[in-house]
């Protein structure tokens, strides 16, 4: 607030007439900035009021840039998921080429037929398999066989795997035979599986494959146990 000197307020009789002293002026100014006024004294080259609107533009920022990057990492994640998505995908479609042209030079120059319809007079191709895509380079033959009793013909494919990779190949410790405990518990599931499988299957080849499997499975889990055992 500045003092008034204005002529119009001096009246006749005295320049101080029409005019506040100065002492009432300071106190004017005091109560004035004690009520809350808006002080208009500058501090440091920047208003009061401007000093907090600037703060509040850079927490305003802040906030928004920590939204962004919220945003961002969300997006990078769905990112991620949908490479995954697709990788899934494209496995999925090697799987499922049944119709492919891989497929049908594999199944021969003459098209086979898995289904005859009497009701339809007409073939259909129903029985597939679906190999992955690594497996089809190793498919050496591939064809419908002559329907016997059932009204669909068996599908034969040949499979060239080639040789098991080194490490594969699982070998048992013969040293564990010089445990009697040991060659008495294989002994007594030998005979227990022998007995329960006793005419399941007509074919001796997958009994005794079977029998391979279940067995081995013993003694892996046997080591195992004495693995353990020894650790504690």
């Amino acid at each position: 607030m500045r003092r008034i000197r204005s002529p119009e307020f001096r009246q006749p009789g005295g320049e101080d007439r029409g005019r506040l002293p100065s002492s009432h002026l300071d106190r004017i100014e005091g109560s004035s900035r004690t009520r809350g006024a808006p002080a208009t004294h500058q501090q440091g080259g920047l208003l009061w009021d401007d000093q907090n609107k600037l703060n509040d533009r850079v927490k305003a920022t802040e906030e928004m840039m920590n939204e962004m990057t919220l945003q961002v990492k969300t997006l990078m994640q769905k990112i991620a998921r949908m490479d995954t998505d697709l990788k899934t995908l494209a496995i999925k479609v090697d799987n499922a080429k049944s119709r492919s042209r891989q497929h049908n030079i594999r199944l021969g120059q003459e098209k086979g037929y898995s289904y005859y319809s009497a009701v339809h007079n007409t073939h259909s191709r129903l029985d597939y398999f679906l190999p992955s895509a690594d497996i089809l380079p190793k498919i050496t033959m591939a064809e419908y066989q002559a329907r016997g009793i059932s009204d669909h013909p068996p599908l034969l494919m040949l499979v060239s795997l080639g040789p098991r990779p080194p490490g594969k190949e699982w070998r048992m410790q013969t040293w564990r035979l010089q445990n009697m405990k040991v060659v008495e518990e294989l002994e007594q599931g030998t005979q227990y599986y022998f007995t329960e499988n006793k005419g399941s299957v007509q074919s001796l080849v997958v009994l005794s494959e079977a029998y391979k499997a279940t067995i081995r499975g013993e003694i892996i889990a046997g080591e195992v146990g004495e693995r353990r055992h020894r650790e504690k």
